[in-house]
């Protein structure tokens, strides 16, 4: 139907001598009758890509909805793996001793910094990775 009517257009449009080859020539006001098919054509169009529009925009409500739920979920995970590294970072200075009874208390304290500094880098590479980190 939609071709007829484009080849009808085209024929009043560019060969109006040409009645009797148009598709809407068995009607007996055939312009009316054209003007009124694309008409509601037009009409059937529009409607059809509002409902196309609104069917996208809410598509990407969904997606936006999902996006947000995986964003959130991701900040808990990273929440949670930062809460379990400091607990471990925690419990291996609760297990060891910073200073050595016979060292002074300065050498002890650097040894110490010094020891903290480097598990912390361990800790990391073994949460995120050690090319992750």
């Amino acid at each position: 139907m939609k071709s007829e009517m484009m080849k009808a257009f085209a024929n009043c449009v560019f060969h109006e001598d040409e009645c009797e080859q148009c598709p809407y020539f068995k009607y007996e006001d055939c312009t009316e009758k054209l003007t009124q098919d694309l008409d509601n054509l037009i009409n059937n169009l529009q409607t059809e890509n509002e409902r196309l529009n609104k069917e996208v925009e809410t598509e990407i409500d969904k997606l936006n909805a999902e996006k947000n739920d995986v964003m959130y979920y991701k900040a808990q995970i990273k929440a949670e793996a930062y809460k379990e590294c400091i607990e471990k970072v925690n419990e291996r200075i609760a297990v060891t001793t910073f200073t050595n009874k016979s060292e002074e208390y300065s050498n002890g304290f650097y040894d110490a910094i010094a020891w903290v500094d480097g598990e912390i880098d361990n800790l990391f590479d073994e949460l995120v990775g050690e090319d992750n980190g």
